[in-house]
């Protein structure tokens, strides 16, 4: 991912520190989520989400931009929090886990499609100030809406949160590879 944005640098060339980044807190946040560790909220905020925050605005992402700051910021201190009181009878450093049946999962599935289109129509309704970003919205909903499910999943404790992340990772590939 380095090698990637070093050699093939986006239009705003100051962004590569921000990239950079960016890359390795996830990296690093999703480490710590293996570990079933709460402080991969903390890693996520300072070297994940602030830094993806003006990558989003700089690349004209403004759905990820509002979802990063209204959703993910307060998510990432509320699951802090609430993973301290759910700890592993085994290992206390540990969060105790759940899992979700596959009525959820269609369920789940089924709601990010309807939330996304419907968020994509909204941004398409008011279009007009974004002139130009119109073939990225519904993409672009779509990502945070499974980013959402993800945020909830991990709030809630649920293992299968990389569904979710699954999800993000192949339409934000979609987007940037667009970009």
């Amino acid at each position: 991912g380095i090698v990637i944005t070093v050699l093939f640098p986006e239009e705003h060339g100051w962004l590569i520190g921000f990239e950079i980044v960016t890359l390795l807190g996830g990296c690093s946040c999703e480490l710590l989520l293996s570990k079933q560790s709460k402080w991969a909220f903390i890693v996520s905020f300072f070297f994940y989400d602030l830094t993806q925050i003006v990558i989003y605005i700089a690349d004209g992402y403004y759905i990820s931009a509002v979802f990063e700051v209204l959703f993910w910021v307060p998510m990432l201190f509320i699951s802090f929090f609430s993973w301290d009181k759910k700890q592993d009878e085994e290992n206390q450093s540990k969060t105790q886990v759940k899992e979700i049946n596959y009525k959820q999962e269609i369920v789940m599935f089924i709601s990010v499609l309807v939330i996304s289109l419907l968020t994509g129509l909204m941004f398409t309704f008011v279009g007009g100030w974004f002139e130009g970003l119109s073939d990225i919205w519904y993409i672009d909903a779509l990502a945070n809406t499974f980013s959402v499910c993800n945020g909830l999943f991990l709030w809630f404790r649920y293992k299968e949160q990389w569904i979710a992340w699954l999800g993000v990772i192949i339409c934000e590939t979609i987007m940037w590879s667009v970009s």
